[in-house]
């Protein structure tokens, strides 16, 4: 008999954690699942020569890094699951319900196509702890939640985090583009799955505990790389995902809070240029992947923004005084400018978005 769904865990050089994550999977209180450990193509440790030795997992050997995006999407083609796939960071450990919570969200609302954990990080703290609700602008920067929410059905999202998510498996043939390596490969998958029609939602009985950012963290003298794939990579959804209409409107707020951005961090102006020579040497690229993504649409762009904010910064995580005062005016700014052209935002239309 086929399991409901497959969990897929991603390992880059990071035996330490994965072999803990594993370990928390086998005690899940949800029993029909598979484990799938998609090595990426790990030489600086020894990783694989110990996988091959763990029992109840199913193992897929990459020959080299195909980065996030394309490691999970070789996971899902590996998937035997009859409904759902999950992803999990490998740096992560899991409630002992965590599964059985997603599962139960998953089936009790079909209007949802994805739903994502409550992730309590631990970062440098000593205690995990949770952060914040949040959800990206219309430029997908990350924003917080500036209003309460009800915790007792499913917290509403824009879309879910890549580190602990689950996604109905009919919906998409694989998760995620490949060209993307990583950074804004969740909110692809997101988006793309809203313009089918279907939801996202944090569901806060399905507890994840997560290092942060762990594989990052011990890649040195990679920033400049994140940051090429981060901008880029946010960018081309803008591109691939909005109506004309919606993209021409919201033009203006891009050209601001880029030339803002790289005047803020001009030291890494030159890595921002490059992606933005990718983005122009790469048209027919972007439009063949517009058009790939605009022709399963089913619902138009003013259903998708209002869970999106009009806020274009979460000013609180500029360190400069005079960065914040400025980001706090281009805030207010934006706020007038999607009221006046109607682009539906969370902050205007709370009810809408099912916040009550």
């Amino acid at each position: 008999m086929p399991p409901r769904v497959s969990v897929v865990v991603l390992n880059w050089n990071g035996i330490k954690y994965t072999l803990k994550c594993i370990d928390s999977l086998k005690k899940q209180s949800f029993k029909n699942f598979e484990i799938i450990i998609v090595d990426n193509g790990s030489a600086k440790d020894n990783s694989v020569e110990l996988l091959k030795k763990v029992k109840g997992i199913r193992l897929v050997l990459n020959e080299k890094n195909l980065g996030f995006a394309g490691g999970h999407n070789v996971g899902a083609k590996h998937s035997a699951a009859t409904d759902y796939i999950a992803i999990l960071n490998n740096d992560t450990t899991v409630s002992g319900n965590w599964l059985r919570e997603l599962v139960a969200a998953m089936d009790k609302h079909p209007e949802l196509g994805e739903a994502e954990s409550k992730i309590l990080n631990k970062y440098y703290e000593r205690e995990y702890r949770f952060d914040y609700y949040g959800t990206p602008t219309h430029l997908l920067f990350l924003t917080e939640y500036d209003f309460k929410v009800d915790e007792s059905k499913y917290v509403p999202m824009f879309s879910t985090s890549g580190a602990a998510m689950i996604y109905r498996k009919k919906l998409v043939e694989q998760p995620f583009d490949s060209d993307y390596f990583m950074y804004h490969e969740d909110s692809y998958l997101g988006w793309l799955l809203r313009l089918k029609g279907y939801g996202a939602a944090v569901i806060p009985s399905a507890e994840v505990y997560h290092e942060g950012e762990a594989t990052i963290k011990s890649v040195k003298g990679m920033s400049s790389f994140f940051t090429y794939l981060g901008e880029r990579n946010r960018i081309t959804n803008l591109f691939i995902f909005y109506s004309p209409v919606t993209l021409i409107k919201l033009i203006p707020l891009l050209l601001l809070t880029t030339v803002f951005i790289n005047l803020y961090d001009f030291k890494k102006i030159p890595v921002r240029l490059k992606s933005y020579l990718w983005l122009l040497f790469h048209i027919p690229k972007i439009m063949s992947k517009r058009s790939k993504i605009q022709a399963q649409r089913k619902v138009p762009d003013s259903k998708i923004t209002l869970f999106m904010s009009a806020k274009l910064f979460e000013v609180k995580y500029f360190s400069n005084p005079a960065a914040k005062i400025i980001a706090t005016a281009l805030n207010s700014f934006s706020f007038i400018y999607c009221r006046l052209l109607g682009i539906k935002s969370v902050e205007f239309n709370r009810k809408e978005a099912g916040f009550g």
